[in-house]
């Protein structure tokens, strides 16, 4: 990571860029930030979630490494097979749903994704962890349709997991 940060210029002006974006925001809001904040750190941690997405798909992140503040809420609806949504957000990590899919190996989870390289993603996922049972749904839009395939994998037992604070690639 020292030497991207050394060569990365791009990528370091847009760390710059956005913790004084961050910091100017937090101070116009009396927020407090934990410590000085510094382009280096930033995308360290970038590379450290790199890393974590990659054990957690390849099947070495076991569910044993997951808080799950709830866990006996989603343990009992495991039990019934009774399809839920659950809403996530960017900050955490969608593919610890593959680490969570194997506390519950009976249930089937999608995760909605807006992207228009799902299809890629999904076959990359795939050849990292065959036996990944987390299944990618691609969609640019939602419309009735997707709601509707949404809903029928509900009623089919099936969990959903939408990101929440994300948007469609065509807004």
């Amino acid at each position: 990571m020292g030497y991207y940060y050394l060569t990365g210029k791009k990528a370091r002006k847009a760390s710059e860029d956005y913790l004084e974006q961050l910091e100017s925001y937090a101070s116009d809001n009396q927020l407090a930030l934990p410590a000085k904040l510094n382009s280096y750190d930033h995308l360290m941690s970038f590379g450290y979630t790199m890393l974590d997405k990659l054990v957690a798909w390849k099947g070495d992140y076991s569910e044993n490494n997951l808080t799950i503040h709830g866990d006996e809420h989603f343990n009992e609806l495991a039990k019934r097979q009774q399809g839920i949504v659950v809403l996530g957000s960017h900050l955490g990590n969608l593919e610890l749903c593959r680490a969570l899919s194997s506390r519950h190996p009976n249930i089937k989870i999608n995760a909605l994704v807006f992207t228009e390289h799902a299809e890629r993603f999904n076959a990359v996922l795939k050849a990292i962890n065959p036996d990944s049972d987390l299944n990618l749904i691609q969609v640019n839009e939602l419309g009735a349709d997707t709601a509707i395939m949404l809903q029928q994998k509900v009623e089919q037992g099936e969990w959903v997991v939408i990101v929440g604070d994300r948007t469609s690639v065509t807004k």
